[in-house]
């Protein structure tokens, strides 16, 4: 879903919650997710989850790398990277590496920043 140069593919995904779904519960996935309905509960994903912008989620979220266009109301851990787009709405406490909040995005919360890990052999 991010590139090498931190460019963001939103259409490389492996689950999709389309925007006419409504999911209550928890998601656990090992690849990537895409979200443009609603769920209600915890995502606990090893890839990337790409929030689109018809999609909403009411929950916490733990994940490598997350995008959102959409809404999340709950806490993020993100290992790597968090976008927060100009469409997009976050409110909640944030723990990520990289933050990136859009011109026009809107974000309520606190955010701690975690260390980045060094590359080794560059």
């Amino acid at each position: 879903m991010f590139g090498r140069k931190g460019v963001i593919n939103p259409d490389k995904i492996d689950s999709l919650i389309g925007k006419s779904m409504q999911m209550e519960g928890k998601i656990n996935s090992e690849g990537s997710v895409r979200i443009d309905g609603l769920v209600k509960g915890e995502i606990e994903v090893k890839g990337d989850v790409f929030i689109g912008e018809t999609g909403r989620v009411n929950g916490n979220i733990t994940t490598q790398n997350l995008l959102v266009a959409g809404e999340v109301l709950g806490d993020v851990k993100v290992r790597g990277r968090l976008e927060i787009g100009r469409t997009g709405h976050l409110a909640g406490t944030i723990e990520t590496q990289v933050l990136v909040i859009a011109e026009g995005a809107r974000y309520q919360g606190s955010c701690s920043m975690t260390q980045t890990p060094h590359d080794s052999g560059e």
